[in-house]
């Protein structure tokens, strides 16, 4: 079909040529690389086809989010159809046990007759677990995708695109993905020695596409053909749990884009975790039809649970502010707050505050102040910078420079706060600049064909950033306040009568005056509106809207 110009301004714009565009919309399957470039990988294979033949017990051990999660799903699916049949799984809890392969359950699988371990999405710095492994005789096949530490585990093989020695390339991979590369190798060695059922691999990207989106991995090279891929099987998956999920969030049979998948399918599998409750995300993945319809039903209602749980917890965390006489930071703590949300907490309590947050649960069991960090959107705070900078006050901590967690004493509460104070007065903590863009683009530019030309495009995360369009001279009309702090409303262009609907979720306090002395004005202000396309689709109709990012007001 014809590119929409549009589409010709954001190639240029990004510097796009001819040759790259042909690439990023080669999605062809075939495309993929050799799972064996992989470091180890025909070695973790042949491991596993060795117990295939001996019909050796093998456990897979993984981590709880939706990496992990995922990742086991669609490794013990796929295991299981090839033939395997002596099979377990493990999964630590986040609350009782916390993120890693861990020495002290090495006992317990020894005594269930484990013969060899397969990690998925952990067990990198595994270090002290893989030595008592081998004390006890199990065998361990690392799978990962974080970086290694200058110690490497000593197990029979480590399969890590980032370790020192792999150079395929695929250092992009998740932790599912990676297990799903080395479900490929296995495949591939059981076909050539005639042994095993054949699988069709297309049957398992749904739970990949779900793992790559949700932990954030840059979607570039093979993921972007595998998320591809893996939407389309979403859609339309055959995983009963799954499927059930999806109809019960009326999704089923519905185009499913990477945003959906981060921010409608993944959540409710989050809050499982989060919560701490008796069903897990697996328990759904891995349901028979029987119990598929009950199990997704649960999920729902978790969901639910979580995000009344964080609304209340929101509202006392901007209590708790407001009590404060604390100037470019927020930092609360209370024992109401559930341990699971405080991030989302934080993460709200930075949005409407506009500086760095930290929020604590108190931990019963630890006796100490569980919390978790986050900065503001453009924000020139690092908050690994601060942790590190003050390491006295915290039992332990860890994270990213926008993300954070750590746990404190009682009686360092105090004292961390007064170092905030002289810490965040002394920086600038945020950079006020407006959201980037892509290109410049007027309303008439924007039209069915513009829309079906992002969605060949698709998938967008980090590493191919969905394409943000900058309105000038703009007219707001019809103006709309929903719940929740939410606007919707008309975009006009004096030099078009074509109008666009837009709309903005949790709009911060100067823009919600503006919309707000807007709605009766008969002559509002021109003003730039940065913001992406998307289809709003409703009762079967789909309409074209823009999903607001920033607003330029009048000076």
């Amino acid at each position: 079909m014809t590119m929409s110009p549009l589409i010709e301004k954001l190639f240029q714009a990004r510097g796009i040529d001819l040759q790259e565009q042909n690439r990023l919309l080669d999605f062809r399957l075939g495309q993929l690389h050799d799972p064996f470039v992989i470091l180890n990988m025909r070695l973790a294979a042949e491991r596993l086809v060795h117990a295939f033949q001996k019909k050796e017990k093998i456990l897979l051990y993984a981590d709880f989010d939706m990496d992990g999660t995922p990742g086991l799903a669609l490794f013990y699916k796929g295991l299981t159809d090839l033939g395997f049949t002596e099979l377990e799984y493990f999964q630590p809890r986040r609350m009782r046990d916390g993120y890693g392969f861990h020495a002290n359950k090495l006992d317990l699988f020894k005594s269930q007759n484990i013969d060899l371990i397969v990690t998925i999405d952990l067990g990198i710095t595994a270090v002290e677990a893989c030595a008592r492994a081998a004390e006890l005789g199990i065998e361990v096949i690392i799978t990962d995708h974080h970086q290694p530490a200058e110690q490497l585990p000593v197990a029979f093989a480590v399969v890590n695109p980032n370790q020192k020695g792999d150079v395929s390339g695929l250092n992009y991979l998740c932790g599912a993905g990676v297990a799903f590369y080395l479900l490929r190798a296995v495949a591939t060695l059981l076909k050539e020695k005639n042994l095993g059922n054949k699988i069709d691999l297309k049957k398992y990207l749904d739970f990949l596409a779900l793992a790559t989106v949700s932990d954030m991995v840059p979607l570039v090279g093979d993921n972007r053909i595998l998320v591809k891929h893996g939407m389309k099987a979403i859609s339309n998956t055959e995983n009963p749990g799954l499927r059930a999920f999806l109809k019960n969030i009326q999704m089923y049979g519905e185009t499913i884009s990477s945003s959906d998948i981060g921010m409608k399918i993944a959540p409710p599998f989050n809050a499982l975790s989060r919560l701490d409750q008796d069903l897990l995300p697996l328990d759904l993945f891995l349901a028979e039809q029987e119990d598929a319809d009950f199990l997704a039903g649960q999920v729902v209602l978790a969901n639910d649970t979580r995000k009344q749980i964080q609304k209340q917890s929101e509202t006392l965390a901007f209590e708790l502010s407001e009590q404060k006489s604390q100037s470019g930071f927020a930092f609360v703590a209370d024992e109401k707050f559930h341990r699971g949300v405080v991030g989302l907490i934080a993460t709200k309590l930075a949005q409407k505050k506009n500086v760095p947050s930290f929020v604590c649960a108190w931990d019963e069991h630890q006796k100490t102040w569980v919390g978790s960090a986050r900065v503001p959107a453009n924000s020139s705070v690092s908050l690994t910078g601060f942790l590190e900078a003050h390491t006295e006050y915290f039992v332990k901590h860890g994270g990213h420079k926008q993300a954070a967690g750590f746990e404190i004493k009682p009686e360092s509460m105090e004292k961390l706060e007064a170092a905030m104070s002289r810490f965040f007065s002394n920086i600038t903590h945020t950079e006020l600049d407006f959201e980037e863009f892509d290109t410049e683009a007027e309303i008439d530019e924007v039209n069915e064909s513009t829309l079906n030309w992002l969605e060949q495009l698709q998938p967008f995360g980090i590493g191919f950033k969905t394409p943000i369009f900058r309105f000038t001279k703009v007219i707001l009309k019809q103006i709309k306040a929903l719940r929740g702090g939410h606007w919707r409303f008309e975009m006009l262009q004096a030099s078009s009568a074509t109008k666009l609907t837009a709309i903005l979720f949790s709009a911060p306090g100067e823009v919600n005056e503006f919309l707000q002395a807007s709605i009766n004005m008969a002559s509002p202000p021109q003003i730039s509106i940065r913001g992406e396309l998307q289809w709003n689709v409703f009762a079967g109709q789909k309409k074209i809207q823009v999903l607001v990012k920033s607003l330029e007001l009048p000076k």
